[in-house]
């Protein structure tokens, strides 16, 4: 969940308890929240680098969109929302890997039925930033697992 869905919710929630707990839940669970949320952009980072080791020659590049055979970013029907694949690695013209970044602990289940949804109406390509071409993303996003 985005950070400022998780935020509505949290503020959401809260207003359902008595007032006088409000206050003090809301400090905590926007806490964990925030707290959740570096510990993620943490991950991506991490992720990052350790792919560029893994693969020195070629080009990572970060929350690519799946797109259509014509370059237009796909919608997946049953969400109404794009997918933005975590790390895409690019050599030689291909796609090398593709890869979803998480915590050990996240159900990414509904994540990659998203993915697997937004490709089933055509999303089976990315635009590489370097060249400007469309590649084609050869299988769904394989789960990289962080504390």
């Amino acid at each position: 969940m985005p950070l400022d869905q998780a935020q509505q919710w949290a503020r959401d929630f809260t207003t359902t308890l008595p007032v006088a707990q409000q206050q003090n839940m809301a400090g905590l669970i926007m806490a964990s929240i925030q707290a959740n949320a570096a510990a993620g952009s943490q991950r991506q980072k991490d992720v990052t680098t350790d792919l560029q080791r893994q693969y020195p020659t070629a080009s990572v590049q970060n929350e690519q969109y799946l797109r259509d055979a014509n370059g237009k970013i796909v919608i997946d029907p049953n969400t109404g929302t794009a997918r933005r694949i975590d790390h895409v690695v690019v050599q030689n013209d291909q796609v090398i890997d593709v890869v979803e970044t998480t915590s050990n602990s996240a159900d990414k289940s509904g994540q990659l039925q998203h993915e697997a949804d937004t490709r089933a109406a055509g999303g089976l390509y990315i635009r590489d930033r370097n060249t400007g071409r469309l590649l084609p993303v050869p299988n769904v996003s394989r789960l990289e697992r962080r504390p």
